[in-house]
């Protein structure tokens, strides 16, 4: 056994759950994955500017998803810190490891008031 020696044979049964005890606190992943698309947070601005298309395969319901971009069209698949980046580019020593949105790179005007628009939102939400 990978994470040790103990069978599951050796565990004392009221330490195993049985289906009955998870039920009532896992749901279905289609409804997890419908809910997540549907909510919109107030704190993340940019999301009004792509199109959530669907939810990538992955452990965490919370992570990549599968967005269009309103402005170039072009689709990828990823978190919230690459939208972030496909839009306003990479932090000064990162990688972006995304392409960069053409529309922004081209117009300033575009991308001054998108900026404006997420430094408002972020100063209506500070973080805890």
């Amino acid at each position: 056994m990978v994470f040790g020696s103990k069978s599951k044979s050796s565990i004392p049964d009221t330490l195993i759950p049985d289906d009955s005890d998870i039920e009532g606190f896992v749901e279905p992943q289609s409804q997890q994955s419908r809910s997540i698309i549907e909510e919109k947070d107030p704190t993340k601005p940019l999301l009004e500017e792509v199109t959530v298309v669907g939810v990538a395969n992955s452990k965490n319901a919370g992570g990549a998803k599968i967005w269009v971009c309103n402005h170039c069209k072009g689709q990828y698949t990823s978190s919230y810190t690459r939208i972030h980046t496909h839009f306003f580019g990479a932090p000064i020593g990162k990688k972006a490891e995304i392409k960069r949105c053409p529309v922004f790179v081209n117009d300033r005007d575009t991308y001054r008031t998108l900026l404006n628009k997420v430094k408002l939102k972020v100063m209506e939400f500070p973080n805890p």
